[in-house]
């Protein structure tokens, strides 16, 4: 896919956990949907779960996506390589920094809920080793593609760990893991959000802490979907030259896939919860009582569980026109 003629010369639409339409997507096949990019758990690696990438012309960016979270045009893919522009250019490279799943909780390590072993507390370090990173490489910016926190954090006593005082403990997970990010500061953090957050935190909460633009819809309900444009280094140069190439800008697309959901949604005036409800009931023959199994369901079918989430029509037709 080549990218030529527009303000911005690469649309990055980030989007996650998704059980909705995804097929609605189609008539904007001339951008790029990009999924939430896979990085190992921070909590379940005693490496370094992030990774950087500088973008330009003659640049493909590889990016390894969970097959449940990737759809084009109603298909699922592992992979997607994203040609920028092949006009030659010897400008100065812009550069992503990437951090996933960080999934800090102040409790020994152990397991997660499948027997995979964690280090719930190592990921903190993970996060602040991220920002050190990102930091000496002077990326342009850092997107964080949610799940920072993990949601035994509602659970710590119970886990061996120790309940902060006077404070939520999702609130003091949150704190914990933006103080180790802080150390990156040469250009803005775009954060998204996951279904750990909302087991710990109410969307107006993750707005204050997150910086996420929630809106009102007419429903009632509060959705996170916003754009962010990010100017390249050369921006100004480009600019100043009249040079011919397209722009280097890279206008990010931040999809909201617990739009229609359950979690943190009021269960008697939620207009959204009630839709996530019904597509739950009619796709997952486990639910209610198993809300999250996908027990007896094949391929694509295993995304109709409770922690995903889908798009609105609202929020589709505000990605048309963005």
């Amino acid at each position: 896919m080549k990218f030529t003629a527009e303000r911005c010369s690469l649309y990055l639409v980030i989007v996650s956990y998704l059980f909705g339409a995804i097929h609605s997507f189609s008539p904007l096949s001339w951008k790029t949907i990009v999924s939430k990019a896979y990085a190992p758990h921070g909590a379940m690696q005693k490496n370094l779960s992030y990774f950087s990438t500088r973008v330009n012309h003659f640049k493909v960016i590889r990016t390894k996506l969970r097959t449940s979270n990737m759809f084009l045009k109603g298909k699922a893919t592992s992979s997607q390589n994203i040609i920028l522009n092949e006009h030659e250019s010897n400008s100065r490279k812009l550069s992503i920094g990437i951090i996933a799943d960080i999934q800090y909780a102040p409790i020994p390590d152990g397991t997660s809920f499948s027997g995979v072993p964690r280090f719930y507390r190592h990921a903190i370090n993970v996060a602040c080793h991220a920002a050190n990173h990102f930091e000496e490489e002077g990326v342009t910016c850092v997107l964080n593609l949610g799940d920072i926190i993990d949601g035994k954090c509602q659970e710590i006593e119970k886990y061996g760990g120790i309940e902060p005082e006077s404070v939520d403990p999702g609130i003091s997970a949150v704190d914990d893991v933006l103080n180790a990010l802080s150390t990156y500061k040469k250009g803005p953090v775009i954060h998204t959000y996951g279904n750990h957050e909302l087991y710990n935190l109410s969307r107006e909460t993750l707005g204050q802490k997150l910086g996420i633009p929630f809106v009102t819809e007419p429903c009632g309900d509060l959705v996170g979907y916003y754009s962010r444009l990010i100017r390249a280094p050369d921006a100004k140069e480009n600019v100043k030259n009249m040079l011919a190439s397209p722009s280097r800008d890279i206008r990010f697309v931040v999809i909201d896939s617990y739009d229609i959901a359950t979690m943190q949604r009021c269960p008697d005036t939620s207009q959204k919860r009630k839709k996530a409800e019904q597509y739950l009931s009619k796709n997952n023959p486990n639910y209610p009582l198993n809300k999250n199994s996908p027990e007896g369901m094949d391929g694509y079918q295993k995304r109709f569980v409770e922690f995903n989430g889908a798009v609105d029509k609202p929020q589709l037709q505000w990605l048309r026109e963005t």
